[in-house]
């Protein structure tokens, strides 16, 4: 529907007959850097029930990048049950990152929309089981961080598979069964 169509039904008697349209044409990147703009600095749902987002803008004298912070609508006053990422991926509140929600994919996602980052784009997060730690490591796309990652694995003692499984049982409290 055009804005004629829109307004047809007003009185425009007054206007002239050759009264001038005006168009703009707004190049698609500029469209979406002002939408993300617009978005800055207040508190908004996600498309994820129950998750909020706020996108601060980057500020160079604090030397800040564009960032996100994410939290439940509950927490959104509260910078500890908060995750929140810098444009570039990393961590930007590390001293109140919330490790627990900063490694679910919900968080991640939301993160990575508001940003406008690819969804195949890797968030920094903390994971306290070096399982975990090493599969992600080993995923990075890093070389020096890769490079110091096999550096570190070198350097671990080795251990069995079976010592493995024990220390894990032990440290997760789970009944242990040596008979079988």
């Amino acid at each position: 529907m055009t804005l004629y169509e829109l307004f047809e039904a007003d009185d425009d008697r007054d206007v002239p007959a050759d009264f001038p349209w005006l168009l703009i044409e707004i190049p698609e990147e500029q469209l979406r850097h002002a939408a993300l703009l617009l978005n800055e600095g207040e508190w908004r749902p996600s498309h994820i029930s129950g998750i909020w987002y706020r996108v601060d803008p980057e500020r160079p004298a604090q030397k800040q990048q564009r960032h996100v912070h994410v939290a439940a609508k509950k927490h959104i006053k509260i910078p500890t049950k908060q995750a929140s990422w810098n444009r570039d991926t990393t961590r930007h509140d590390r001293k109140t990152f919330n490790a627990k929600l900063g490694s679910q994919g919900s968080y991640q996602d939301v993160a990575k929309t508001a940003l406008g980052l690819p969804p195949e784009a890797v968030l920094e997060h903390v994971v306290e089981n070096p399982a975990e730690q090493q599969m992600l490591l080993t995923e990075s796309t890093d070389p020096q961080l890769k490079t110091e990652f096999y550096r570190w694995l070198e350097a671990q003692p080795r251990r069995s598979n079976f010592e493995a499984l024990v220390e894990d049982a032990v440290r997760l409290n789970l009944p242990l069964d040596l008979e079988s």
